[in-house]
């Protein structure tokens, strides 16, 4: 398995989009220009994931000091069920050695459409080295609960990766609010 970053390679822009576009609910997703925008700073990385030659993935990662976010995981739909995830989490981890991993994902609730789907997905980063961080966000009306991997992560620690990310200016649009903490 390879992670190929994308710059100045059409390709991989192109393959990555298509799986952003199909993998991420419309409110979810930034606007990919902006990914890549912050991708050529280095304060965030757009990554195709492929197995010999084959398109079988994307992350997005945001960088801050020791703490890695992994904004955006995704498997192609050929892909899915055949462990592409865990071994792209793997990777990951090998690669990012001593520093924290943290992700968030769609807070499980018995009242949401898809709760099957959310409970699956956070029962799938546990089992791959994951624990819960103790504090959830809400964003466009949607919570998410945070995960970690590597040294705990604080939520003040993750406030200062997102201001980073995006600068001050559109940090205090964005807006999020913690809504829990255990």
């Amino acid at each position: 398995m390879e992670f190929r970053n994308y710059k100045n390679d059409k390709q991989i822009v192109k393959e990555t989009q298509k799986l952003y576009y199909e993998a991420f609910p419309k409110k979810e997703r930034l606007p990919f220009f902006f990914l890549k925008h912050k991708a050529s700073q280095q304060v965030a990385d757009l990554i195709g994931v492929y197995d010999n030659s084959q398109f079988v993935g994307m992350l997005y990662c945001v960088y801050h000091k020791d703490i890695v976010f992994v904004f955006y995981l995704a498997v192609a739909a050929e892909g899915r069920g055949k462990g592409y995830g865990s071994k792209i989490l793997a990777k990951l981890r090998r690669r990012l050695e001593g520093k924290s991993i943290v992700l968030s994902i769609e807070d499980v609730n018995e009242e949401s459409e898809n709760n099957v789907q959310r409970k699956k997905r956070k029962k799938f980063y546990l089992c791959n080295g994951f624990r819960e961080a103790g504090y959830k966000t809400k964003e466009n009306g949607v919570i998410y609960e945070f995960l970690c991997c590597g040294k705990q992560v604080e939520v003040e620690e993750y406030w200062e990766l997102l201001k980073n990310y995006l600068g001050s200016f559109l940090y205090n649009i964005y807006g999020k609010k913690i809504v829990s903490r255990r």
